[in-house]
């Protein structure tokens, strides 16, 4: 039988509490109990934050693991947001990719496409289907 007390977390988000921990000098209990006290001051039916006109939720699945990421249009840069890997900023898709595959699958060569990898989450469309309305700049 689960013990009601034990909650599976991240290692990303463990860190994150024990970073709070030291912050606010507090118990790990106590920092959750402080940011959902904060979650529920602010209501819960928030809306999810709207992207900037220039970027595309994208996501692929690798090994069963899902990962999510923002592409950058203007710029190509894809920024990993939840999965492995999360707050990694790559300068393309294949670079975000390839980063996958190796943490994923270390013993596999990791070259990999990327507008083929990830797929435009509000469409289903790979990444491929925005290339050639996606001129790269650099600024």
């Amino acid at each position: 039988m689960d013990d009601d007390r034990e909650i599976e977390v991240s290692v990303e988000n463990r860190e994150r509490i024990r970073l709070l921990q030291s912050a606010w000098e507090a118990s790990a209990d106590a920092v959750i109990g402080r940011l959902l006290d904060s979650f529920a001051q602010n209501g819960t039916s928030r809306k999810a934050p709207e992207r900037a006109q220039d970027e595309l939720e994208v996501h692929a699945v690798y090994e069963g693991q899902p990962v999510k990421g923002i592409f950058e249009i203007r710029t190509h840069h894809l920024k990993i947001v939840e999965g492995p890997l999360a707050g990694r900023s790559f300068k393309s898709p294949s670079g975000a990719a390839m980063a996958v595959v190796r943490h994923l699958k270390p013993d596999v060569h990791n070259n990999r496409n990327g507008w083929t990898f990830w797929t435009i989450t509000n469409t289903g469309h790979p990444l491929q289907a925005v290339r050639d309305n996606a001129p790269r700049r650099t600024t």
